[in-house]
């Protein structure tokens, strides 16, 4: 069994490593367990780099291929300089590289 807590928060420590300090995060619907175990832990990278949390930088969809493709949008007209992005699942994180 996947624990996606560990799994989520290994990713986050990555892009720490990494030197990224504004990070997006796409996600779902709150009543499903991995969609709040990664919001959760991207609550968690944000504590640990001392910054705080900004709603507008958490987009909420389906998660779906296209999804990616707008967050990506709605990201780049953010006024802030997003570095990173850590997503619930692999679907829009691909679709929006």
């Amino acid at each position: 069994m996947i624990d996606d807590f560990k799994a989520g928060f290994d990713a986050n420590e990555h892009l720490i490593l990494k030197g990224c300090k504004t990070t997006v995060h796409f996600s779902w619907s709150n009543h499903l367990e991995i969609c709040r175990n990664r919001f959760e832990v991207y609550k968690v990278k944000l504590t640990k780099q001392h910054l705080g949390f900004y709603e507008e930088l958490v987009f909420s969809s389906r998660l779906m291929e296209e999804d990616g493709i707008d967050n990506i949008a709605k990201m780049l007209a953010l006024p802030y300089q997003v570095d990173s992005v850590f997503s619930a699942n692999d679907v829009a994180a691909i679709s929006a590289m």
